[in-house]
């Protein structure tokens, strides 16, 4: 028993060191070139540290903070606290937030996420994350339970996101109302269901499916309500011919 305590205390003592260490001087050493990341203006200690800029994977975050949990090391992981801001130097408007647990493998590419909290503008991710062009603008907030991405890949996704504060783009901008997106994995590919909530302007139900190899497939039913205004149900005509329950039906599919 010993021997074990032995070992238990100089893996606990090099721990310490490793963990207290000061982030600016270890961070740009150890991280591989082939990681991607690059890092600016760090402070504090690889335990409790900061960045001022952080872009990975042609994303810049500004203000990232994060709290390692040591322990997680001795399971083969690395593990931390994280919050994460955005704002001018990548994206078009300020207030894009995020906060999780973030784990990542250290001997795959298995990156699991929980307790996600985060929220920007929708148009102001169109740049970075490159995605189409969308009639309507919002604030879409994420309350996830879990994202496990793997080869940069996501895997598994389980939780909601909603669009507040949405607004028709096309013409004079008009209030829309909210609108709930849940979010699920049932085979390969990522799936969102959409849905309106009372205060919504418009009716929409459908899905926009993302699978492992970043295509998507859009396909969703609009129509308007009895209070929708004026000139959103005229715009809207320009998506074509309506069913026989007046829904407009909007199909669309690329890939990133």
């Amino acid at each position: 028993m010993t021997w074990k305590i032995v070992v238990a205390l100089f893996v606990g003592v090099l721990l310490g060191l490793v963990t207290q260490a000061p982030v600016n001087k270890i961070l740009p050493r150890v991280l591989p070139d082939s990681a991607g990341v690059e890092l600016y203006e760090l402070d504090g200690t690889l335990l409790d540290g900061h960045a001022g800029y952080v872009r990975a994977q042609g994303v810049g975050a500004d203000d990232v903070r994060w709290v390692l949990h040591p322990g997680s090391l001795l399971l083969g992981r690395v593990s931390a606290d994280l919050e994460v801001s955005m704002h001018s130097r990548d994206l078009d408007e300020d207030n894009a937030w995020l906060t999780a647990r973030v784990a990542r493998s250290l001997f795959g590419n298995t990156i699991v996420a929980r307790e996600i909290q985060a929220a920007a503008p929708l148009s102001a991710l169109q740049k970075p994350l490159k995605l189409p062009y969308l009639p309507v603008d919002a604030v879409i907030r994420l309350n996830l339970d879990e994202l496990r991405v793997v080869d940069m890949a996501p895997e598994r996704v389980e939780g909601l996101a909603y669009l507040t504060q949405t607004q028709w783009k096309l013409g004079q901008p008009v209030a829309l109302g909210d609108y709930r997106i849940a979010l699920s994995t049932p085979e390969d590919a990522v799936v969102a269901t959409l849905s309106d909530s009372d205060s919504a302007k418009v009716s929409i139900q459908g899905k926009a499916e993302l699978s492992a190899e970043r295509a998507y497939a859009v396909d969703i039913q609009l129509k308007p309500k009895l209070d929708t205004p004026a000139s959103v149900a005229n715009q809207m005509k320009a998506l074509g011919r309506t069913d026989a329950q007046g829904w407009y039906r909007v199909r669309q599919d690329g890939s990133f």
